[in-house]
This record gives C-alpha cells, sequence and structure tokens, in this order.
C-alpha cells in the first residue's frame, strides 16, 4: 500500500476521535432534529460507539455506584442485568404481564426505593412488541418527579413499530 502525502496531511493516519468522527456526529444530531424536533450538540451531546450493548453499557457503567438499584421491565435485554451487577449495582426486575405487556405502576412505585439510581425502559419492546405511550411516560414522571432517578430510554427498534400512533420518545 503506498501512502499518500495528502492523506497524511488531511488525517487519515489517525484513530477516530473517542466520541466519533465529527460528520458521523453531525448527520446523527441532524437526523435527531428532522425525528424529534430538538438538536443536540454535536461536540458534546453525540457519542458514537460500536454498537447499542456498547452504548448501554457505558451508560450503565456512567450511572450507576455499588449499592445503587436499577429497575428493568421483564423481559428484558440480557445485557442489562450483567452490566448492572458489574457496575456493582442491584438489579429490581418488575414483569410485564401479557397479553398487553403494560407496566403497572402501583408495582412499579412500590420497587422504587432510596436506592433507586436508574430505570431502563425499552420502547418498542423486545420480544411483546408493545410501545409506550405518552400517559406511560407521565406516569414515569409522575413517579420519580421527587427522587434523583436517571432514566436509560433503549429505543433501538424505534423505526420498527406498528402500533396505533406509533413510536413515543420523550
Amino acid at each position: 500500500m503506498k501512502v499518500n502525502d495528502q492523506d497524511i496531511s488531511q488525517g487519515a493516519n489517525q484513530y477516530a476521535p473517542m466520541t466519533g468522527v465529527a460528520p458521523l456526529r453531525e448527520a446523527i444530531a441532524d437526523k435527531t432534529a428532522q425525528l424529534y424536533g430538538w438538536r443536540p450538540d454535536a461536540d458534546a451531546e453525540v457519542t458514537v460507539t460500536a454498537g447499542a450493548t456498547e452504548a448501554l453499557f457505558a451508560a450503565i457503567s456512567a450511572l450507576v455506584r455499588p449499592g445503587d438499584e436499577v429497575v428493568c421491565f421483564d423481559p428484558s435485554y440480557d445485557s442489562y442485568g450483567p452490566a448492572v451487577e458489574l457496575a456493582g449495582g442491584v438489579t429490581r426486575r418488575l414483569a410485564l404481564q401479557p397479553p398487553a405487556f403494560r407496566v403497572d405502576w402501583t408495582q412499579f412505585g412500590e420497587v422504587l426505593s432510596e436506592r433507586t439510581r436508574l430505570v431502563i425502559l425499552n420502547t418498542p419492546h423486545n420480544p411483546s412488541a408493545s410501545v409506550w405511550q405518552a400517559e406511560d411516560f407521565q406516569q414515569l414522571w409522575q413517579a420519580i418527579a421527587e427522587r434523583e432517578i436517571y432514566v436509560l430510554s433503549d429505543e433501538v427498534y424505534e423505526h420498527i413499530g406498528f402500533a396505533d400512533g406509533g413510536h413515543q420518545s420523550e
């Protein structure tokens, strides 16, 4: 392979920035603005990962401290629990009941504790295909309003949805 001086002078001889190459981060910010009406700062609020599992692991690792509790709605992606455990956290599982696979908000309130640090939701939900609605988000925000609890919203299937009203994201 021949080395081209022009490639070197244009930076093609270096690793990509840790947050991802600027044109990709800009494209992600543009997509977010087009779909959701909010444009994140591509330099400060967009990070490219090697995939969703890496992104989830990084977010969980950044937020969860030893002894923290993390609420997951089951069935859930099998990487959530191990990431929580590696961070020293405890997974609190709340079963979604068939056939609708909706959150029982009374049970959710009972699962919350002083040690709850994070809630992980997945919508559209895999494997049930249930989709959170605006009312679900309202119930969530109301339940955690007086607490310092983060929400990690795994929306990897946002473009594969067939529910009336489509995909909701907040």
